[in-house]
């Protein structure tokens, strides 16, 4: 199963510090993203590939018309996710039409949060729509980005994660600095490689007993390894460049298919196998 991630918009209710949502290119138009997601059933249904499709943002529960598009996306045969900060409203209806929905938790302490431009309440606020979503029967992923500031606190969430039940995968990130934010606050908050892959081994060995999914991604893996479409439609990538990660536009979703994105060279297609492995196994379940 393929995951491809739409950056629906720029809006946000938070301002996290190490965020590199693409802060100049405003919304994707509902009329767009029905384009994006009848050329992506096109292209998958022609190469006989099952398609999951993260919407993500910013916000993008700020889009009014996001329910409608992730519905277009479930009636397009799709597995459906929403990446979100949990403080904005998630109706009931909107959760009945998702099969992931994955929140940011980056530390669980208040005094750390607000340093990284969150509110002290939201770990608690995570917290709710996590038990909403086990009342729909809805996986749980877990989105944790590593920088300086959080970086002694990543261990504590071992136990946490263990213990929610609903949680079927855990991603963390080493830090991206690739665009907006996250481009301006680079020398503030980058994780040396060998400080990160350090905590991984720490994390790996907490949780080597844990049933879920756990992914650790440094960057040269999150530069390589994801299917991104932004607001205006088209596929992008980060790339290590003159000394610095940089975000570079590929093309207009409709002027690719998906082996001919891998042409390209810019997107593994072997890291990207790797992950449609895992999504296989983790609706296997579903038959």
């Amino acid at each position: 199963m393929l995951s491809v991630s739409i950056f629906v918009t720029a809006r946000c209710n938070y301002r996290c510090v190490f965020c590199y949502r693409h802060i100049d290119k405003g919304d994707m138009t509902f009329e767009r993203a029905r384009q994006v997601i009848d050329h992506l059933r096109s292209i998958s249904l022609m190469e006989g590939v099952n398609l999951k499709i993260s919407f993500a943002g910013g916000e993008p529960t700020l889009v009014p018309w996001i329910s409608d598009a992730i519905a277009y996306a479930k009636n397009s045969g799709f597995k459906t996710e929403l990446i979100t900060n949990a403080a904005n409203h998630i109706s009931d209806e909107l959760l009945e039409l998702l099969d992931v929905i994955t929140v940011d938790i980056d530390s669980l302490r208040e005094e750390t949060n607000v340093k990284l431009g969150k509110p002290r309440t939201h770990v608690l606020t995570a917290e709710n729509l996590i038990q909403r979503a086990t009342e729909y029967n809805l996986k749980v992923k877990i989105n944790t980005v590593v920088t300086r500031l959080n970086l002694s606190d990543v261990l504590e969430m071992t136990n946490w994660i263990k213990n929610k039940e609903n949680i079927y995968r855990w991603k963390i990130f080493q830090f991206l600095p690739s665009y907006g934010l996250a481009k301006i606050n680079e020398n503030f908050l980058k994780v040396a490689k060998e400080d990160f892959e350090k905590l991984s081994r720490k994390i790996s060995e907490l949780m080597k007993d844990w049933k879920g999914q756990l992914m650790v991604e440094d960057n040269d893996y999150m530069s390589s390894a994801y299917l991104s479409i932004d607001q205006t439609g088209s596929f992008y990538v980060s790339r290590y460049i003159g000394g610095g990660y940089e975000t570079i536009t590929i093309g207009r979703v409709e002027d690719f298919t998906f082996k001919k994105l891998f042409e390209l060279g810019v997107i593994s297609e072997e890291l990207v196998n790797q992950r449609m492995l895992l999504n296989e196994k983790a609706f296997l379940k579903e038959g």
